[in-house]
């Protein structure tokens, strides 16, 4: 009986915390989401992906943060045209980053045991004694195989620059080049 009694306060602190907002978009859209901040120009708030994200108060026309209804340009004295820089989550280019680095290995590594079977392939059709079409044919196919593997492991560059220009820093500050402009 104690564990059920147990589980369901876990269950139900983990509801309670997870408790979402509402934001109402001027064009009648809805996001639910759980706001974090809200500050004199814009709401952040995280989606059903986990990732972070912000609107402007411009695009807002209510939002409902812990069940109470507010009106976003009601206290604040906002500029009509203050412009908010868009932000990065690092963590997400990190992870995607990551991603396109290893797809990139993979193709690689791929194109080169490519390559290695053509020109064993191909190395292999010197020796062979018994017959002089089965020599060319191995030959010429190991040739085709090693320029498949070539044109694979060329092909693989193509994931480091889908990687983006990345992150970098010096002691506490990080700046992140955007991958799409």
């Amino acid at each position: 009986m104690n564990r059920f009694l147990i589980f369901l306060y876990v269950l139900t602190a983990t509801s309670v915390c997870s408790q979402t907002d509402t934001i109402f978009k001027k064009d009648k859209q809805e996001i639910i989401c759980r706001i974090t901040m809200v500050n004199n120009h814009a709401i952040f708030y995280v989606d059903k992906n986990e990732v972070g994200r912000f609107i402007e108060f411009n695009k807002v026309s209510l939002y409902s943060r812990n069940g109470q209804r507010k009106d976003p340009l009601q206290n604040t004295n906002v500029p009509p045209t203050t412009k908010i820089v868009d932000s990065v989550n690092v963590s997400d280019e990190l992870v995607y980053m990551r991603t396109c680095l290893t797809k990139f290995h993979t193709q690689y590594t791929t194109g080169l045991s490519i390559t290695l079977i053509g020109g064993a392939l191909a190395g292999t059709s010197v020796f062979i004694e018994c017959d002089e079409l089965t020599k060319q044919a191995v030959g010429i196919g190991g040739l085709v195989i090693m320029l498949v593997g070539v044109a694979t492991t060329f092909d693989s560059h193509k994931w480091i620059n889908r990687a983006g220009w990345g992150v970098s820093g010096k002691g506490n500050m990080v700046e992140v080049r955007y991958r799409f402009k």
